[in-house]
């Protein structure tokens, strides 16, 4: 029964995380394509939030990467780097959302488009983990 418990947690918590997947791709899309840093700017404070909550379902008490962790303890070590690069792109979205300067410089569509790219990245390992802990 726990068994039994534990598999329809560890798939409810997949599914919200796909789930995160699909809409962290439609905002990052659009953030690629905001014309002006204004734009952007909104767009990445809706980023902001929705990290906030994916990486949580991800870190937090029974998320996913604790339930990775006990079915696949070999990807320990890939789930500490994701972790730590979760609390680095925290960082550098705070950075780019609360620097009225930086939002004025004209390399400010570059590190946009530099944070997104990283993102992308880093979304992709993610569901491979997700996809190599299900594997037999």
């Amino acid at each position: 029964m726990t068994d039994q418990r534990s598999q329809s947690s560890f798939e409810a918590n997949r599914r919200a995380i796909v789930q995160d997947h699909r809409l962290l791709g439609d905002l990052l899309t659009q953030l690629q394509r905001a014309p002006h840093p204004t734009n952007a700017s909104r767009l990445l404070g809706d980023l902001r939030g929705l990290l906030s909550r994916h990486f949580e379902r991800e870190q937090g008490p029974d998320g996913l990467f604790e339930m990775i962790r006990e079915r696949a303890p070999q990807h320990g070590e890939t789930i500490t780097a994701l972790t730590r690069e979760h609390q680095a792109f925290l960082s550098d979205l705070e950075d780019l959302t609360t620097s009225e300067e930086r939002q004025a410089r004209d390399s400010f569509p570059d590190q946009v488009v530099e944070f997104v790219t990283r993102l992308r990245e880093h979304e992709s390992r993610e569901s491979k983990l997700l996809l190599d802990s299900l594997a037999p």
